[in-house]
């Protein structure tokens, strides 16, 4: 279900906190994301998991007219290790590039910044071409057993606040991507001296 929301939605926006959404995600960072969030997976269901993850991507393309991505990232999300420190900072690399596009934004929520509007959980919000009339959209949450849909209008004004707030207490796309940019360099210049 989730799939098809995914595919069909004209804006997809978001809060993570843990890891960079898999829409926005490499495929080495992809892989060692399933593989260490269920370790049991065989060789071929952590292939066939990232495949997976990696055509979910497509919609980026999706022509005429991709979704709007719209996406805040914990500044955590920078910091946590990603098999090595080349495979997190090719990551954030591909933040960078994707970032480039009118479509998508990407800001970061200062680790500075203390306790925030987000502190219940990470959460994606999508949203439909206008079909039916006051259609609020979805939002989908998940957790280690299953995924949640939200279609009350009511919680999804809630989410839809809370993600304002996080948008307000984030730093500006431009200033996102200075801290990016400068978590690229640092990786990038412990490595080369390791």
């Amino acid at each position: 279900m989730f799939l098809g929301l995914e595919a069909s939605a004209e804006r997809i926006s978001s809060y993570d906190a843990l890891i960079i959404p898999g829409l926005l995600q490499t495929p080495d960072y992809a892989e060692h994301i399933v593989r260490t969030g269920d370790p049991e997976l065989t060789t071929a269901e952590v292939g066939r998991r990232v495949e997976l993850r990696m055509a979910r991507q497509d919609v980026l393309g999706r022509q005429p007219e991709p979704p709007i991505i719209s996406t805040v990232l914990d500044e955590s999300v920078l910091y946590r290790p990603a098999v090595d420190e080349i495979v997190l900072a090719e990551q954030l690399n591909h933040l960078l590039k994707l970032a480039e596009s009118p479509t998508i934004t990407i800001r970061v929520l200062p680790l500075a910044g203390g306790v925030h509007a987000g502190v219940s959980g990470t959460f994606m919000l999508l949203t439909f071409p206008a079909v039916l009339e006051n259609d609020p959209g979805v939002v989908y949450t998940e957790d280690r057993i299953k995924g949640t849909y939200y279609d009350d209008p009511e919680e999804i004004a809630r989410y839809r606040a809370t993600l304002t707030l996080l948008q307000a207490q984030a730093y500006s796309v431009e200033e996102s991507r200075t801290v990016i940019l400068h978590r690229v360099e640092d990786l990038l210049a412990h490595h080369t001296i390791d």
